[in-house]
């Protein structure tokens, strides 16, 4: 065969030789998605995916009159695996459905929009809103059950709220979060608490008991840093419920 026939032939098979797809999260094409329901709008979209999961910046609009507080019930595209952090919203979830609630006292006004992000393995999406919990403006909430403390120095802060129940005991969702405009790389806890109690489960965090009234809160690896004015949640369970009445710190801050 010519030279110049076989050169043709290698142009051409080069020309129609099929194309790799590219992963979604290696390409940079945007995961993203609205849903709607009841007086709700609630926008997500992905956010820095690893191969077993990603983060899913949300922001919930009320296209309503003001509520006082709300609760969504929303499926997911996969099963959830596990939730690795939170911010923003009391976020909890099973199998695949995801249940969203707003932090007491934190009323959304008509028009108004709030925002939240969590990170889950595995990669999921959010597929519909199934059902929109309004609370009544008239139910009273036991003040015990939210409240902010802040460390002896004014570094760090640490927002508690009553979320759910573990290994037969209530579960407090802990916020613990960066005060000040300097970066920390490592800090520690001391929680006193204002009744005996026993320490059953957690997650994120890392508690230690040292009596029956007080615990340490130790970060997990992944977030013994903390960027100035950063925060970062986790989940103890204790029983019987009991409340943080002191908190003292230990912190290493870094120099500039």
């Amino acid at each position: 065969m010519p030279r110049c026939q076989v050169a043709v032939l290698l142009l051409v098979s080069a020309c129609i030789s099929p194309q790799p797809v590219e992963d979604t999260a290696q390409s940079g094409t945007t995961v993203q998605g609205q849903l709607t329901e009841s007086q709700f709008q609630l926008t997500w979209q992905w956010r820095d995916p690893w191969p077993q999961g990603v983060c899913l910046d949300c922001s919930l609009q009320n296209m309503g009159p003001e509520v006082p507080g709300w609760t969504l019930d929303i499926s997911l595209d996969e099963n959830l695996e596990t939730i690795v952090y939170s911010r923003g919203a009391s976020i909890q979830g099973s199998g695949n459905r995801l249940t969203v609630s707003n932090f007491w006292g934190t009323n959304l006004g008509a028009g108004e929009a709030t925002d939240f992000e969590f990170c889950a393995e595995p990669r999921l999406q959010l597929e519909e809103i199934l059902e929109v919990v309004i609370a009544d403006e008239e139910t009273e909430t036991d003040p015990m059950l939210y409240g902010t403390l802040i460390d002896q120095d004014g570094t760090l802060g640490l927002q508690y709220q009553q979320t759910g129940s573990s290994n037969g005991g209530e579960c407090l969702t802990l916020t613990v979060k960066n005060l000040t405009g300097s970066a920390i790389d490592g800090w520690l806890l001391e929680v006193e608490m204002d009744d005996e109690f026993t320490l059953v489960d957690s997650s994120v965090l890392w508690p230690l008991q040292t009596s029956t009234t007080k615990v340490e809160i130790y970060p997990d690896p992944g977030h013994v840093w903390l960027s100035g004015l950063q925060e970062t949640t986790g989940e103890i369970c204790v029983a019987p419920l009991v409340v943080p009445i002191g908190l003292i710190s230990t912190v290493n801050i870094v120099e500039h």
